[in-house]
This record gives C-alpha cells, sequence and structure tokens, in this order.
C-alpha cells in the first residue's frame, strides 16, 4: 500500500492492519525463536560429532581388548582340553594294564588251585585206600 491509500483509511481499518502485522511480527518473533533452537542443536550435534569419534574410538579399543581376552580364554579351554585327553589316554593305558594284571592274577590263581585239588584229591584217594585197607 501507498502512503495515499493509507491517508484514506480510517481508524478501524488500520487497527486492524496494525493488529494483522502484530500478529505476523509475533509469527515471524516465534518461527526465529525455533530456528534459532534449531541452529544451537544442530551445532551441539557438530561439536558433539568430534566426541563422537573419539568415543567409537576409545570402543574399538575395548572391543580389541575384549576379543584378545576372548582368544585367551579360548586358548585356555583348548590346552585344558588337550591335557584331559592325554589324561583320558593314560587312564586307558592304566586301565588296559590293570585288566591285564587281574587276567593274569585270576589266571595263576586257577592254576594254583587247581593243583591244590588234584594234590588233595590224591591225598583223599590216599587216604581212603589205607583205611580200606585197615578193614
Amino acid at each position: 500500500m501507498t502512503d495515499k491509500e493509507l491517508r484514506k483509511l480510517g481508524r478501524s481499518d488500520l487497527l486492524e492492519i496494525l493488529l494483522a502485522q502484530s500478529k505476523e511480527i509475533s509469527e515471524l518473533k516465534e518461527n526465529i525463536r525455533t530456528l534459532t533452537e534449531q541452529l544451537e542443536d544442530r551445532t551441539i550435534k557438530y561439536e558433539s560429532a568430534g566426541s563422537l569419534a573419539e568415543a567409537v574410538v576409545n570402543v574399538s579399543g575395548i572391543i580389541d581388548a575384549a576379543q584378545r581376552a576372548a582368544d585367551l580364554y579360548l586358548d585356555n579351554i583348548r590346552n585344558s582340553t588337550s591335557d584331559i585327553s592325554e589324561a583320558q589316554k593314560k587312564c586307558a593305558e592304566i586301565e588296559a594294564k590293570s585288566k591285564s594284571a587281574a587276567k593274569s592274577l585270576l589266571d595263576k590263581t586257577a592254576a594254583e588251585c587247581k593243583a591244590m585239588r588234584e594234590e588233595t584229591e590224591k591225598i583223599c584217594a590216599e587216604m581212603l585206600k589205607k583205611a580200606e585197607g585197615k578193614n
């Protein structure tokens, strides 16, 4: 609007224009406030991006340490498993030797028992002959 057009307007029209402009100014101020907040938010995000990169590097170091610990743990398990396997082999060998020794002792005892039985039967037969001969 030009100055001539404004001068021709009445008070109520001018008040309406002032109210509309006031409302528009309020909306623009609110818009500026929102945009300022968004800008500050982005600034904080950009500033923290460096911190995030540092955090990623630190986390990467932690992950590497955890991986080394896990590898060491698995190596220890593998070593103890091989120790167990060796112990099981030794136990199997000892068991086989024990069974062989027990079988040998049983065979020897059986042979001795057979010999003692035969000798006892021989002695009994001789005693029986002597007893029959006295009658």
